[in-house]
């Protein structure tokens, strides 16, 4: 199992970005989940499918390729063998995007790919559900956001830059309308997990946001060894304590022999003597000694060995 960071979030917190950042700082893989399924959105819009057309899109979303590989430090991603990156961007791939995120068939037919490369590898995975849905196990989760307005000024600038004519206001409602479309979709809505740590980038940098959520890296990778310490400590006390125990029910068995050894050979003094005693009384009898002792060491001898017997 790989070591996993989950970041989750609105559109346009900048989830991709600082994965990206993060996973080349750390050696990690990144897994844009995100551009799966906007590959996805895309092939769909591609076949005529409309975004309400549920049995369409579930239909037809089997059909649908969509790997990841690493070209030359690149994220490529194919759509039936296609390069489609520059596809993936688009206003309209986005919305259907939203939308057709929301079916089963399409999250259950792309879930298989993002679940094993984490199991095979050290990743950062952004989207919307990662952490609730996507790896609900993984060492690390961010919830990442930012206000509407911030975000709608992140998306404006960057088109402005690649010369799309664009308005402000329009690019805001349109990101407003998609938090509420991912926040109440039925199938894996957008939420922060329990255990996610909330970061708001409104007033912050990009090296800042990589720099707050590589401290939390290391913050949960400290308290984790901590806890582990701990743990194989109180194992080791466990053990110890269960060494003790055995030492003291040896030494109580040694004694309980020593006694049990000491009382026979009691018991067995105390029959050679008892035969003896009637060895003696056979011999003054029958008026021979030697008699009566032979006899006596005999009678000593079963008596000793009876008494033995039946003390054990």
């Amino acid at each position: 199992m790989g070591y996993q960071i989950a970041i989750d979030g609105p559109a346009g917190a900048g989830k991709s970005t600082i994965a990206k950042l993060i996973a080349k700082g750390k050696g990690f893989i990144y897994v844009d989940t995100g551009a799966m399924y906007r590959a996805m959105a895309y092939f769909l819009l591609k076949n005529d499918v409309k975004a309400d057309d549920i049995e369409k899109v579930s239909e037809v979303c089997v059909n649908a390729d969509i790997t990841i590989r690493y070209e030359n430090g690149e994220q490529i991603v194919y759509l039936n063998g296609e390069n489609v990156n520059a596809y993936l961007r688009t206003e309209e791939v986005g919305f259907m995007a939203s939308t057709s995120s929301a079916n089963a068939k399409v999250r259950a037919h792309l879930l298989g790919l993002q679940v094993k490369l984490a199991e095979e590898n050290d990743v950062v995975m952004d989207g919307r559900d990662i952490g609730t849905c996507v790896l609900p196990n993984a060492e690390v989760k961010i919830f990442l956001t930012a206000s509407s307005r911030v975000r709608a000024n992140r998306r404006y600038l960057e088109l402005k830059e690649k010369g799309v004519d664009c308005d402000l206001d329009e690019i805001e409602q349109d990101i407003i309308k998609r938090d509420h479309q991912d926040m109440t979709r039925e199938h894996a809505p957008l939420k922060q997990a329990d255990d996610a740590v909330l970061v708001d980038s409104s007033e912050m940098s990009i090296e800042e946001v990589v720099a707050e959520i590589i401290r939390i890296c290391e913050m949960k990778d400290k308290e984790e060894a901590e806890d582990k310490e701990e743990a194989e400590d109180k194992e080791d006390e466990l053990d110890v304590e269960d060494d003790e125990v055995d030492v003291e029910e040896d030494g109580n068995d040694n004694d309980e022999k020593d006694i049990d050894e000491e009382t026979s050979k009691n018991y067995f003094a105390e029959g050679i003597s008892l035969g003896a005693c009637f060895g003696l009384i056979f011999g003054m009898l029958y008026d021979n000694l030697a008699m009566g002792l032979s006899i006596g060491l005999a009678l000593g001898v079963a008596f000793g060995s009876c008494f033995k017997k039946k003390k054990k």
